[in-house]
C-alpha cells in the first residue's frame, strides 16, 4: 500500500467518541436503540470526513502484528530488496534474525496491519521462489556450471528490478490515491503502528544495498529477468485470498 503524504491526523477524541458509541451499539436491548447508535457513528464519520472502516480499524488494532519466512541458511544478498519491495507494496516494515543452532536459519519478521503483513510475507516467499525459477531457466539457457558468484550476480540483479519495479508501482498508486480519505487514514494507522513497533524493539535499519558482485552479465540478465516476474502472481496463483 502506497504512503500518502501531508494527510490530516484523525483527532483522537473523535474516535474515542465513536468507540463509545459503538459499545453502545454492542449492548443494544433492542434493534431501535442499535439502529440509532449506528445513525449517530454515521453521521459523525461524515461530518469529519472519516470511513467507518479506518474507525474500526482504529479500534481493532492497537500494536503492529507480525508475520514471519524462515530461511533455510544464512541471510542471502538478494534478500534485501525484496524485502524492499514488499515493504512498498504492502507498507509494512520487516527484520532479519540469525537463528541459532543446526542447521542455520534466518528469520524474517514482517511487521504492521494485520492484513499488510500476511500478504507481505507470502509475497516475499513468492518472490524468492520466482527468482530460483528465473535462475532455473538462465541455467538451462547453456549457463548451467558458471558458479556461485555467477548465481549470486544474477539473483541479485532479479531482486533488484522487482524492487525497482514495486517502487514505481508505489508512486504510481500514491497519484492515484490521492486525495482518498479512507486510505489515507489507514496508512496513517499502519506508520503509526510501524513506527511504535520500531521504537518498542528497538529497531533500527542495517541494511546495506551496496553489494557487490563480479559478474556484471549474469548481474545484468538478473535484471532483464526481474522484469518478467508478476509482482501480484502470489495473488493470481491463489497464495493470497
Amino acid at each position: 500500500m502506497a504512503v500518502q503524504e501531508h494527510q490530516p491526523v484523525i483527532d483522537q477524541s473523535v474516535l474515542a467518541t465513536i468507540r463509545k458509541i459503538m459499545k453502545l451499539q454492542d449492548g443494544a436491548t433492542s434493534e431501535g436503540e442499535a439502529a440509532a447508535c449506528a445513525a449517530r457513528i454515521a453521521d459523525i464519520c461524515l461530518k469529519h470526513n472519516l470511513e467507518i472502516g479506518s474507525v474500526q480499524l482504529e479500534q481493532d488494532e492497537t500494536e503492529a502484528s507480525e508475520a514471519e519466512y524462515l530461511s533455510t541458511g544464512v541471510y542471502q544478498t538478494h534478500y534485501v530488496w525484496l524485502q524492499s519491495a514488499v515493504e512498498g507494496m504492502f507498507n509494512v516494515g520487516s527484520y532479519s534474525q540469525r537463528c541459532g543452532g543446526l542447521p542455520r536459519k534466518t528469520r524474517i519478521v514482517f511487521y504492521g496491519l494485520k492484513t499488510n503483513v500476511e500478504s507481505a510475507n507470502v509475497t516475499f516467499e513468492y518472490l524468492l521462489a520466482s527468482v530460483e525459477a528465473m535462475l532455473q531457466g538462465w541455467k538451462n539457457e547453456g549457463n548451467k556450471g558458471r558458479g556461485s558468484a555467477a548465481y549470486r550476480a544474477f539473483r541479485i540483479g532479479c531482486a533488484e528490478r522487482i524492487d525497482h519495479r514495486a517502487l514505481h508501482q508505489v508512486r504510481q498508486q500514491k497519484s492515484q490515491l490521492a486525495g482518498n480519505t479512507e486510505c489515507a487514514a489507514i496508512v496513517l494507522l499502519g506508520n503509526k503502528l510501524i513506527a511504535a513497533h520500531e521504537k518498542r524493539m528497538n529497531l533500527r535499519s542495517r541494511r546495506c544495498f551496496g553489494y557487490s558482485f563480479a559478474n556484471s552479465d549474469a548481474h545484468g540478465a538478473g535484471y532483464a529477468a526481474g522484469g518478467r516476474v508478476d509482482l501480484h502472481g502470489a495473488r493470481s496463483s491463489r497464495m493470497l485470498s
